[in-house]
């Protein structure tokens, strides 16, 4: 997590953009820093806390939920636990990674170029207003 979320939450620019981007950074950003900040007590910067949150809720899980219906699914993944799990056949192939932690940053500069872009649109907009009346009052008046 230290490589993905925890990264982009202390990017300045997004805690900045969920200002201005109501439709995806704001929400995106307030809901994952606030699942954050709840599960690591407000240790989000510390890593032992955070270290031991993930352990605690490891361990309250396997607690709550019955053996038989829990599959703890560990790196390296591969298909066989999870087949046998499951009790299907395994399929052809190697088992898909796709959770790359270079991945979803690179997936988190985009969102936030294009929440710049749409940020810059909305705000244009109130300043060419802003312009346009300020001119008015103070050249045509």
């Amino acid at each position: 997590m230290r490589k993905t979320v925890f990264i982009i939450l202390n990017w300045r620019s997004f805690r900045i953009l969920r200002y201005f981007d109501d439709r995806f950074i704001g929400p995106w950003y307030d809901q994952v820093s606030m699942i954050f900040q709840i599960f690591c007590n407000g240790q989000i910067n510390d890593d032992d806390a955070v270290r031991q949150a993930y352990i605690n809720h490891s361990e309250s899980i396997k607690q709550l939920v019955p053996k038989e219906r829990l599959l703890v699914f560990e790196q390296p993944y591969r298909w066989e636990p999870l087949c046998e799990f499951l009790g299907v056949q395994r399929p052809p192939g190697e088992y898909p990674v796709i959770n790359d932690s270079d991945v979803f940053v690179g997936k988190a500069y985009r969102w936030r170029r294009l929440a710049a872009l749409n940020s810059t649109k909305r705000i244009g907009k109130w300043v060419a207003a802003f312009a346009v009346v300020w001119i008015a009052r103070h050249f045509l008046m």
